[in-house]
Order: structure tokens, then C-alpha cells, then sequence
């Protein structure tokens, strides 16, 4: 089963939604409250050559190593780093 347009499956993309609102909800204390201030954060200081994808794996990648590699063999079975990097899009800027 894949969610809506995505190839990703429901449980994936709960438990990747559910991760990155960790990684989120820690933001506060940082440079940025919310995924848009990050991306220009990172666009003002010219990190990566695509500053949302660059945001949107720094941003998985911050999701404890642990439950990546729970995540990572299951996704990449049926899906890529496109997939991927769709899914986040979604999560980090629905709003």
C-alpha cells in the first residue's frame, strides 16, 4: 500500500513523521522555530547546492541513528532517495 502519491507506505510515513517531529519539536532551542526559517537559513548562508533537499536529509539524518537503521533496509526495498526526500517535503513544510 502506498500513501496518496507518495511510494511510501502508511506505517513508513507515520513513523518517519513521527521521528522527525522529535527533531522538530527540539528546534526551539536552536537557530530556527519552524522548517521555513531553516530553509532560509540555509539559503542565507548558502549550505548545499539545493537548500531544501540539503535541509530535508540534514533534518532525517538528525533522526537517531538507531531507528534509521530500523527504517532504512524496510524503505529502500521498495522505494528510493527520491521517495525519500518527497516524503520529507511533506512532513517539514505541509503548512
Amino acid at each position: 500500500m502506498v500513501y496518496s502519491h507518495m511510494k511510501i507506505t502508511q506505517k513508513h510515513y507515520d513513523s518517519l513523521k513521527t521521528e522527525i517531529e522529535k527533531v522538530t519539536s527540539k528546534w526551539n532551542l536552536a537557530v530556527f522555530k519552524n522548517a521555513q526559517e531553516g530553509l532560509k537559513y540555509y539559503e542565507d548562508n548558502n549550505i548545499g547546492k539545493d537548500h531544501k533537499m540539503r535541509f530535508c536529509f540534514d533534518c532525517f539524518y538528525a533522526i537517531p541513528y538507531s531507528w534509521r537503521d530500523w527504517f532504512m533496509p524496510r524503505f529502500y526495498k521498495y522505494a528510493n532517495d527520491d521517495h525519500l526526500y518527497t516524503a520529507l517535503k511533506k512532513i517539514l513544510f505541509a503548512n
